[in-house]
């Protein structure tokens, strides 16, 4: 088994390193009654992309499938393959790949980013920043997916319900990876779970599908002026750690007559420094990006290094893919980066970020995604004095 003794799924990240040190760059694995192919080189990973062909192949999420299935729901998207994937890809990605209309989003954007800040503001500490931005980025993309408001960031209860489901449902998404899929011969209480939370989620997405149809009807709007149906998808945000913990980098940033978009930019890459990836032909990007041949000094926070002109040596782009390459790379890219750039410049240019004097190391585990170990608590001060004069996004 590729997950025993000191190993576990939680510590995968530490197995691939191990791997690593002992086969070298490229080795064979069997799990279960697939055999798997680990590379920890980019130039490897360029290779890969790069042959994919006009229909590069995506191993589904069985236990999605499962459930579509068993519910009479189509699959979404990133379940195909081939000629029935390229037919929706392609004109979704002419919607919504285009930088205006991403741009038409700014102000809600900014409003949702507004509301978040005020809630910051109103409570001081954050015991789950993980959580939160969670919420924040599904709020988000129900204004993507909808054009309204999920109420994910309101203090009542009338969205607790939607809250837990996506908690549970990401989490077992997470885990489903690392088990037998048994959920496909028989209903097991693990899947039931997942069923119960999907159902849930999938329930709410209909109705709300619905009035979306009825006012596109009743306004007579044109189908392909509106953005209607897309999978929503969330990007853990740790910025605030990072920034907590080295004081210098924060003072830096607020000193500079500008907070440009290309610095923040540089933030953004330097803490997906952290990415993975796992799929038949498992690619270690947290390997490589731990690696000082690919990366200066990778454990130390620097976003300068991607700034144009730095001396710092990036010596591949395919070694930091956090949206993927080519013809399957996220859809949502643009308005993910547009959201995690807005969030951070406003929440930055308004709060001194802090850990409690108590914290521990963050330690992550590496599942779907990397995730915090324990939950994180932040503390936000609100600054004093806020120069007018700085970069706003509006």
């Amino acid at each position: 088994m590729i997950f025993s003794g000191s190993h576990s799924v939680e510590k995968a990240a530490k197995l691939f390193l191990d791997l690593r040190t002992k086969y070298g760059k490229i080795m064979r694995q069997r799990i279960g009654s697939e055999h798997y192919v680990f590379l920890f080189d980019p130039e490897d990973f360029e290779h890969v992309f790069k042959a994919e062909g006009p229909y590069p192949y995506r191993e589904a999420l069985h236990i999605v499938t499962t459930y579509c299935g068993r519910n009479n729901r189509p699959i979404g998207m990133n379940g195909l393959n081939g000629e029935e994937w390229s037919k929706l890809r392609k004109p979704t990605q002419d919607k919504m790949l285009r930088p205006q209309v991403v741009t038409k989003y700014l102000p809600v954007i900014n409003q949702v980013t507004h509301d978040l800040v005020t809630y910051i503001e109103s409570k001081g500490e954050i015991q789950d920043i993980n959580k939160l931005m969670l919420d924040f980025a599904l709020e988000n993309a129900g204004i993507l997916a909808f054009n309204k408001r999920l109420g994910l960031l309101d203090t009542d209860d009338k969205s607790s319900t939607l809250k837990e489901d996506f908690g549970v449902f990401f989490r077992l998404l997470s885990e489903h990876f690392f088990l037998p899929p048994l959920y496909k011969y028989f209903r097991t209480p693990f899947y039931n779970t997942f069923e119960k939370a999907a159902n849930g989620i999938y329930n709410r997405f209909d109705k709300e599908l619905e009035a979306v149809k009825s006012e596109m009807e009743s306004s007579a709007l044109k189908k392909d002026e509106s953005i209607t149906e897309m999978q929503c998808k969330s990007n853990t945000l740790h910025e605030y750690y990072s920034t907590s913990r080295p004081p210098d980098f924060a003072k830096e940033l607020l000193a500079d007559e500008r907070l440009t978009e290309d610095y923040v930019r540089g933030v953004l890459l330097d803490i997906f420094i952290a990415g993975g990836d796992t799929t038949y032909v498992v690619m270690g990007f947290n390997q490589v990006c731990r690696d000082p041949e690919i990366y200066s000094n990778p454990d130390t926070f620097f976003p300068e290094r991607w700034q144009r002109g730095s001396d710092v040596r990036v010596r591949s782009p395919f070694a930091l893919l956090p949206f993927g390459f080519g013809t399957r790379s996220c859809l949502g890219q643009r308005f993910a980066e547009q959201e995690i750039y807005v969030c951070f410049a406003q929440i930055i240019k308004k709060f001194e970020i802090s850990l409690p004097s108590d914290a521990e190391e963050i330690k992550y585990v590496h599942k779907l995604f990397a995730y915090p170990e324990k939950p994180v608590t932040i503390c936000f001060k609100t600054r004093r004095e806020i120069c007018s004069n700085r970069y706003v996004y509006n």
